[in-house]
């Protein structure tokens, strides 16, 4: 061998040996460490564009390159049967993905392409309302990141379900058309997404009376409000909405509980920034459809008792409410008053449902969180490099 190659291949071989005994042979912590730095990152630097790009191939790389965790094997079942469009319900999703695999894609390849696209629809939603753009891709990175890898067709159908909402908050009429057919393209991506048409409740009823009906609602829970679930089947012949109803179960209501505080907690924050704030027309507006569909979402609380999962209707939402932070993001004041008590205290509610959710909740760290790390097409490419 030449002696400049030897040479070459002996420090590539030093360097390789260096990091694998600074990292431990285990590259996790590094992993980790991207993901916290590109947080911290976003919060310090709101406006950057450079940062922007990083944090959007990053969360590109953890959602579009993932190759295990749950539902994986399903998806792949699904993609490989023949005429998936048969099946009845996302339409859309499965038509791509019928198309996509009649040209020689795998769902791998079929998977990389559509994440791509729903982190186009929400980074054109978040720079088309805000400039603060980092902080809502941190926040995003903190939660619902791992559930948006694993459940892959209700990512797509909230992508176009954040974009969509451009058409609701102007409330002009001429764009409710414009917001019926996003949604029922969310609806084509997963079918489930037929509960965001109530939306439309946004346009025509007051904040007040939304949440005096979200109000009574969730009082009547307990009570009539179930026995009118169960016919819900009959109304919206979706899928999932039938899977989700067969299947009553006496669940702990933490989840329920969660969403309602979660809900108050917004739109009182929201509620005292429209009118503590100095805000544009526009901002004033989104914060203002915000507040409404976050009452809205309460509408799905008395259903929490048939199956948790309805809880996802309510998570697609959250990136409506780190778009308003991003909004009333400023200068950061060493005083304590009630604005930053209600910014923190929302925080710390993002953080915890992290936690309870994708940490610490049902083993939910190693179900959920770590095959993320560590399933990972570039990421055990980079593994692989490094050992």
């Amino acid at each position: 061998m030449p002696q400049p190659l030897l040479l070459t291949g002996l420090l590539w071989q030093y360097h390789k040996d260096a990091l694998r005994y600074m990292m431990g042979i285990d590259m996790l912590p590094i992993y980790y460490l991207i993901t916290f730095s590109l947080i911290m990152l976003g919060f310090l630097v709101k406006k950057s564009k450079g940062l922007f790009v990083f944090q959007f191939i990053w969360m590109w790389i953890l959602t579009g390159w993932n190759c295990g965790g749950p539902d994986y094997q399903d998806y792949i079942d699904i993609y490989q049967a023949s005429e998936k469009w048969k099946l009845g319900k996302d339409v859309l999703y499965n038509t791509l993905g019928e198309l996509a695999n009649d040209i020689g894609l795998s769902f791998d390849v079929y998977n990389i392409i559509i994440v791509f696209i729903g982190l186009c629809l929400i980074s054109s939603t978040i720079f088309y309302f805000t400039k603060n753009t980092n902080i809502v891709m941190s926040l995003m990175l903190i939660f619902p990141l791992i559930e948006n890898v694993i459940q892959r067709k209700n990512f797509i159908a909230m992508a176009v379900m954040i974009f969509s909402i451009r058409y609701l908050y102007t409330q002009e009429k001429k764009n409710i058309i414009k917001f019926l057919i996003c949604i029922l393209i969310a609806m084509g991506c997963h079918s489930s997404a037929v509960f965001y048409f109530i939306f439309i409740l946004a346009f025509f009823v007051r904040e007040k009376k939304l949440r005096n009906i979200a109000v009574v609602l969730v009082i009547l829970s307990a009570g009539l409000y179930p026995f009118i679930i169960q016919n819900l089947d009959k109304i919206l012949p979706s899928y999932y909405v039938q899977h989700y109803l067969s299947n009553r179960q006496n669940a702990i209501p933490l989840t329920a509980i969660w969403h309602v505080i979660g809900c108050f907690l917004t739109c009182a924050f929201l509620k005292y920034s429209v009118r503590n704030r100095e805000l544009t027309e526009q901002q004033q507006k989104f914060l203002e459809i915000t507040i409404k569909l976050n009452w809205i979402t309460l509408i799905i609380v008395p259903i929490y008792s048939y199956d948790l999962a309805f809880y996802r209707y309510y998570r697609n939402i959250f990136i409506l409410l780190y778009i308003a932070l991003s909004i009333l993001a400023g200068r950061e004041s060493f005083k304590l008053n009630k604005f930053q008590i209600y910014k923190y205290t929302i925080i710390c509610f993002i953080v915890v449902s992290f936690l309870y959710l994708n940490v610490f909740g049902n083993n939910s760290y190693n179900n959920l969180m770590l095959p993320i790390y560590q399933e990972n097409y570039i990421l055990k490419f980079v593994d692989n490099l490094i050992s």
